[in-house]
């Protein structure tokens, strides 16, 4: 038996004020002008979002190996993307060709033209990649009509690619060009996108395990009137 399992969210970012500081800032406290870096608070949450997919294909072997013998092997492979974004207000625009880290030789505000020292708000959008197969094998095996052990192993091999890049926003609305920030990015004058953080990582996962389930009476496998 196969299975494939798929998903895909898109998620806003909502403010969390407390009791007080709407009290004290109206109904409409996430539109105050509380600016930083030159943005108001509404324009860095409109580019706050959580992007994530992820799909786990598997398949189910189970074996009769005696009467009182039964084993279960379920290959699979896991894959996942997304992770959060948040404006950020940094980044400067700038005419000058040396790669240099939040300075772009790009027109990022869309307005048509760079101008040295010019703020401009992006997608900082943090993201994960992960793949990787696994396996588990499992025994089930039947002691007496009472008690059954479970044993087997499990792994898996994961690799996970995580970085930080900086998507272009729409600055007519606030939100960002592209939602995944796979494209439309802040570059060095070289092309390469521009990157807080970059970790690549492998991780093998092995775990050996032992269950047994007994059930001394009948009457404890049912509730009694």
């Amino acid at each position: 038996m196969a299975s494939l399992q798929y998903n895909r969210e898109f998620l806003d970012a909502y403010l969390s004020p407390t009791k007080a500081q709407v009290a004290a800032n109206g109904y409409y406290y996430d539109y105050t002008n509380n600016l930083h870096g030159g943005f108001a608070r509404y324009e860095l949450l409109e580019a706050a979002h959580a992007a994530v997919q992820s799909a786990t294909l598997s398949m189910d072997g189970e074996f009769t190996l005696r009467s009182n013998l039964r084993l279960s092997v379920v290959p699979y492979f896991i894959y996942g993307t997304g992770g959060g974004g948040t404006g950020n207000g940094k980044f400067t625009e700038t005419t000058s060709t040396v790669n240099t880290y939040l300075i772009a030789n790009q027109d990022l505000n869309g307005d048509g033209s760079i101008i040295n020292k010019t703020k401009s708000l992006t997608y900082a959008f943090s993201n994960s990649g992960l793949n990787g197969p696994g396996i588990i094998a499992k025994f089930n095996q039947d002691l007496t009509s009472d008690d059954s052990l479970g044993y087997g192993v499990w792994w898996e091999r994961s690799r996970m690619l995580q970085n930080q890049t900086f998507g272009l926003v729409d600055m007519q609305n606030g939100q960002p060009e592209n939602n995944w920030a796979k494209a439309d990015l802040a570059v060095y004058p070289d092309g390469t996108p521009q990157k807080s953080y970059e970790q690549y990582t492998v991780t093998d996962s092995k775990k050996l395990f032992v269950t047994d389930r007994w059930t001394p009476a009948d009457r404890w496998l049912s509730r009694q009137a």
